[in-house]
Parts: C-alpha cells; sequence; structure tokens
C-alpha cells in the first residue's frame, strides 16, 4: 500500500479508515505531515433534489445501452463528417475514456453494477476498464494500449487514466460480491498509485493535448471522488492540485481574470514577488500568472479554462468542507503544538481554497450570461459538453437562482440540439456519439452528481 510523510484525513464516504499515501518531494520539511483521525461514517448525496429523467434523458441512456460493444466497452463512434477519415484505424476500438463516461452517465440514471435499469450495462463496462488496468504496467500513467484516440489527442493522452479513477471511486462499494470488489479495489489502487507517482511539482501530469486544461479538471474530480469514498489519497497531491487552479487567476481592475502570462507558478505555500502588489494569488498564496498546461492549455477558449479550473477548486471544496469540523475537533482537543501547527496550516489552506471559490464563481456567473462565452469553440464539440458538466457540478452545490438558470439553460440547449435516435454529436474536435452523448447526459443529470455530505456543504 502507498505510504508518504504527507498529511492526510481520511476519506469520508462509505467506507473510512486510516489513509496513507505517496508522491511526496523526498524533503520531507516541506511536506504536510501524517494526521490520525477518527473515523466517521458519511455518504453521498445530490446537492439539491433530482428532478426526474427527461424523455430525451432517457432517449440518450436507449442509445448508449445499444451501442455498448459486447466486451462491455464504447469505441469513439460515429463522428462528425468534417472530422475527415483521420480516426478510421481507432474510431470502432473499445477505449476506456469513452467507457468511463458512458457508465457514469448510466450511473447517474439510478443504475448501479447491483441494481437498477442499466445494472448489466454498467456491471460489463466495469469489468472492461478493470481488464486495461490489470494488463497495465505499474509506473506510467497509461492504463491502456490503445493510443492516437480522439480524446487522447484533445484533452491529453491520460484520459483514460483520470476517466477511470472517477468510474472506479463510484463503483468501488457497489459490487454485487467480494470477488467483484476485490476486482475493483485493486484495480483503483492501481490507477490511484500511477496518478499520485506521476504529479509534477506544479500539479499538473504531461499530457499534451489540444485542451489539457479539461484533462487537468478530470484529474482533480477523480483525486478528490477517491478520497472520498475512502481511497488512499496524498493530501500533497490535492495541495499541488488545489494551487494550481487557484493559480490560473489573477486580478484586472479589480475583478478575477484569467492570468495570462505563462510562467510556472511557485512551490506550494509561497506567494511570489508579484504577488506583493495586491493580486488574486496574494490573497490566497499563489502565483499571479497561468503555467502553460493551464489557462494556456484551454486551446485559448476561455470557456474551457474558467470551467477547468473553478471545477477544479469546487472539487476540493467539497472534499475540504467535510475535512474541517473534524479537523476542528482534532485541534480543539490537541496537547501538541507541533500537531496543532500542521492541522491550523490545513485549516487555513482549506479556508484560502474556499474564499478564491467564492470569487472565481462570482465572476463565472457574469460570465455566463455572455453567450459569446458558453458557446466555447463557436460550435458544440465534447469539450463544450464536458466544461458544461464542470461548470454544473459547481453551481449545484451552492444552488440558487445562478444554478436554476444554468440548468434551464443547459437543458433547453441540449435538448434542441439532440439526435433524432437519442444521441448528440459533436461538431469540431470531440464529435464521436458516444463521448457526446454521454457528456451531454452528465450535464442534463448533474442534479445527481456525487457531493460528500451535501446537507453539510450547503449548510456551510
Amino acid at each position: 500500500m502507498r505510504q508518504t510523510t504527507c498529511l492526510v484525513v481520511p476519506a469520508v464516504i462509505v467506507t473510512l479508515g486510516l489513509v496513507w499515501s505517496a508522491s511526496c518531494d523526498e524533503d520531507v520539511s516541506t511536506e504536510l505531515k501524517p494526521l490520525q483521525m477518527p473515523d466517521a461514517p458519511r455518504k453521498w448525496a445530490p446537492a439539491v433534489k433530482a428532478k426526474h429523467l427527461s424523455e430525451n434523458v432517457k432517449k440518450g441512456l436507449a442509445w448508449l445501452v445499444k451501442t455498448q460493444q459486447s466486451n462491455g466497452s464504447w469505441s469513439q463512434g460515429e463522428e462528425s463528417a468534417q472530422m475527415g477519415n483521420a480516426m478510421d484505424k481507432v474510431k470502432a476500438l473499445p477505449n476506456v475514456a469513452d467507457t468511463c463516461m458512458a457508465a457514469l452517465a448510466l450511473i447517474r440514471s439510478g443504475s448501479t453494477p447491483k441494481s437498477g435499469e442499466y445494472d448489466e450495462a454498467v456491471l460489463k463496462a466495469i469489468v472492461f476498464v478493470c481488464s486495461e488496468i490489470e494488463q497495465a504496467d505499474d509506473k506510467t500513467m497509461f492504463i491502456t494500449n490503445l493510443r492516437g484516440t480522439r480524446t487522447q489527442a484533445k484533452l491529453g493522452q491520460f484520459i483514460d487514466t483520470f476517466m477511470a479513477s472517477m468510474l472506479l471511486a463510484e463503483a468501488r462499494e457497489q459490487m454485487a460480491d467480494e470477488a467483484g470488489t476485490k476486482r475493483v479495489k485493486a484495480a483503483f489502487h492501481k490507477v490511484m498509485d500511477k496518478i499520485e507517482k506521476n504529479q509534477k511539482p506544479d500539479g499538473t501530469w504531461d499530457g499534451q493535448g489540444w485542451a489539457p486544461v479539461l484533462q487537468q479538471s478530470m484529474a482533480a474530480k477523480g483525486l478528490n471522488r477517491a478520497k472520498q469514498s475512502g481511497e488512499e489519497v496524498s493530501e500533497q497531491v490535492r495541495a499541488n492540485l488545489e494551487q494550481f487552479a487557484q493559480h490560473q487567476f489573477e486580478t484586472k481592475n479589480g475583478k478575477v481574470a484569467l492570468a495570462a502570462v505563462a510562467e510556472p507558478p511557485p512551490a506550494p505555500g509561497t506567494i511570489s514577488e508579484a504577488d506583493a502588489r495586491g493580486s488574486f494569488g496574494a490573497r490566497f498564496g499563489t502565483g499571479r500568472a497561468a503555467s502553460v498546461s493551464g489557462a494556456g492549455g484551454s486551446a485559448g477558449v476561455d470557456l474551457y479554462a474558467w470551467a477547468a479550473n473553478i471545477s477544479a477548486l469546487r472539487d476540493q471544496d467539497n472534499t475540504n468542507a467535510v475535512e474541517m469540523p473534524r479537523l476542528k475537533e482534532r485541534l480543539a482537543k490537541s496537547n501538541d503544538e507541533s500537531e496543532k501547527t500542521e492541522i491550523q496550516a490545513t485549516l487555513d489552506r482549506y479556508d484560502r481554497n474556499r474564499k478564491a471559490l467564492e470569487e472565481v464563481q462570482g465572476t463565472l456567473v457574469q460570465n455566463l450570461e455572455n453567450d459569446r462565452f458558453v458557446k466555447g469553440f463557436g460550435s458544440n464539440g465534447g469539450e463544450e459538453f464536458l466544461s458544461y458538466m464542470n461548470i454544473g457540478e459547481s453551481l449545484v452545490v451552492s444552488g440558487g437562482e445562478a444554478w436554476t438558470q444554468w440548468d434551464k439553460k443547459m437543458v433547453e440547449n441540449l435538448n434542441r440540439i439532440q439526435n433524432e435516435d437519442g444521441s448528440w454529436t459533436g461538431h469540431h474536435c470531440i464529435t464521436g456519439r458516444s463521448f457526446c452523448t454521454s457528456a451531454a447526459l452528465l450535464v442534463l443529470t448533474v442534479d445527481r452528481a456525487p457531493v460528500p455530505v451535501a446537507a453539510e456543504i450547503r449548510r456551510r
């Protein structure tokens, strides 16, 4: 099992225990320290009262199940004609990222590997993903031998790994038998080891791609859902993710904006010299300029950068919110000054992230009134659908008018552009029907997205 000297508080969903992890720098003097915490069972729940599944959603789900391959996977499927035949060699081959997206869409409809209308389809998908992970090596970020897929080219070559972490986080305690549970957990541990071992000091992963900022958001989602599900996750890795996302913004004319200059962020917990001028970074302990793989990894599309980075801040806050009360309780009971210092530093970090999230979300809501911003690249592609999911999962936790208006806008738009057969097709970049249909369904069912102890987050 992974071991580390990073500060880790136990995960809070489904299964809990004292957790340990890896991937910190060797200089332990700069690391977060381990902290023993008592178990406290928690559950995932939607942040709002979930709507009934619409007829459009039901048609989309039926199309997904109809196009699942016999081994439980999905391929890219039919692409838009303007994409040409560049993907002919791989478009029909089973791939992990599309399979994970489709399985997550089916799970949002209420199915699990052991119950629900699509239980068999979900189970077959999980078995396929596990089989791919089992044949992968133990060191690199890859979990599949398939290369050159559309999602890898556009989002990043490790998108399959991050998507798998998201799926298995939700599936690990939903298997029908002990053997299935054991297999999923083993695959999950292997994926998390890969992710933690390969994170770079700035909080990113080598991944290339056209818009790797979206891959980065899936990394944040996977790591936080892993932590929330009971998996061992390095607190240092989460801290790096948190600071990276904050680093993508700066203050311009008194308002939060995407940072414009491509330069490396400072080390976690430091404040750059430029921050002394009162920028966004000064308030939140981050640098002021975006790194190349952050806002600069958005293909020049503001929608992608805003959606990806606010999603990371929100996913971090979702986890932090349920850890914070327990850390405060531990702080009040501790007589060890060193331990108290460590706990307080973590609480301060959580608080900075929450304040950053509030500022960024306030500006994002204003941006959503601009149709040009919402259109992203200018036409719908898988990247737009994924960005809409990120925004929806961020807004739904806060609820209120901003969430209500966004959800209404998305429902009207996606219902309007749905194909007659129930699928969705993109018109640029990621255009495959498997990914676009799954992503569109995840947008339409954002009100069912898992949030750790939703009531506690809303109450705070």
